[in-house]
């Protein structure tokens, strides 16, 4: 069970880094993925991911909900959401927990899911997402369905990197 918790979280970060700089523009120029830092009370139904963002806008940003959908050959594998707001400070570089709930058909998928992202064989994985999110005051809906995520890891070298730190956390 603990083996497939680290499956687990590898897909985690790797769509984390995904939905903070997706549609979100404007955000992108201003708000930047740094690593992650560390990770706690993991378990098959969810986790508290910390990881460090550096926002040099002078908005405060919240995350008030976000739901990511994995896709296999067109079939819904399992959906990861938080479980409660998330805030980024402005103008600073910063450690933000991420509380994360897990929904799959059973632990295993995912394991079994992981394995094939850190085999480079992700070509039939899909993943869709919500978000609400902007200021305190001022929030909007980002959505977006079908991204590769063979594509998305390809564009970020840097992600692999923070996926191989947090495996080693959490070893």
């Amino acid at each position: 069970m603990r083996g497939a918790c680290r499956y687990v979280v590898l897909l985690v970060v790797a769509l984390v880094a995904m939905t903070s700089r997706a549609e979100a523009q404007p955000w992108v120029e201003k708000l930047h993925f740094v690593e992650v830092s560390k990770a706690s009370h993991l378990s098959t139904s969810g986790m508290n991911l910390w990881v460090v963002l550096d926002n040099e806008s002078a908005y405060r940003y919240e995350i008030k909900s976000c739901e990511v959908d994995i896709y296999v050959e067109d079939s819904l594998l399992a959906t990861i959401s938080l479980r409660d707001k998330v805030v980024i400070p402005r103008r600073a570089k910063s450690e933000i927990l991420l509380p994360l709930r897990f929904k799959s058909r059973s632990s295993f998928a995912l394991g079994r899911l992981l394995w094939r992202v850190m085999q480079d064989r992700g070509e039939d994985i899909t993943i869709s997402y919500r978000m609400r999110a902007g200021l305190r005051l001022f929030k909007r809906n980002f959505e977006e369905a079908n991204l590769s995520l063979s594509d998305i890891l390809g564009k970020k070298p840097s992600m692999m990197a923070s996926i191989e730190a947090l495996w080693n956390m959490v070893k």
